[in-house]
């Protein structure tokens, strides 16, 4: 005949004998099962549910981290300026170049980050296009890693020292 002791609702004990703070019940249970509604059942893990909500946490701080970092501004020390970053901008340039470049044109017309007017050469325009496109990537891929990081921390303690840098 099994004897259980629960405290807040959970096996904490279980006996074959009768013994103060022990109450009888037909039903064979393990300790860590919870008493609901007369009978015992296995408990939701609560560990794993806060270890989830902390990778959906961490997930949403690493997205918000790459969009700053994949819109920031890209240096472009061999044409002495700025442009936008991310894919949205290397694919409105990539148009520029590609349209410039069909029309016949030697040149092409580019805005900078602080919207300055920049005249380059077709081959030169292409350069900075794949200077965004290889921050972009560069970033992209980044992100997935860590993203793979968080979703094989098996700790909160791991998931939480996760970082960008």
């Amino acid at each position: 005949m099994p004897y259980y002791k629960i405290v807040d609702n959970v096996i904490t004990q279980k006996q074959p004998n009768k013994e103060n703070g022990f109450v009888f019940y037909e039903q064979d249970a393990i300790a860590g099962q919870v008493l609901i509604a007369g009978g015992f059942v296995n408990p939701i893990k609560p560990d794993e549910t806060v270890r989830e909500l902390a990778r959906e946490k961490k997930r949403d701080e690493i997205r918000a981290r790459r969009l700053i970092e994949d819109t920031s501004p890209v240096r472009d020390d061999a044409n002495d300026c700025s442009w936008d970053g991310g894919f949205e901008s290397a694919m409105k340039m990539d148009a520029a170049v590609r349209l410039s470049e069909k029309s016949g044109m030697t040149s092409c017309v580019l805005y900078g980050y602080e919207n300055e007017r920049v005249v380059l050469t077709i081959d030169a325009a292409m350069s900075v296009v794949l200077l965004l496109a290889l921050k972009y990537q560069t970033t992209l891929a980044k992100k997935q890693f860590i993203m793979g990081s968080i979703k094989n921390a098996s700790t909160l303690t791991n998931i939480n020292s996760i970082t960008w840098d």
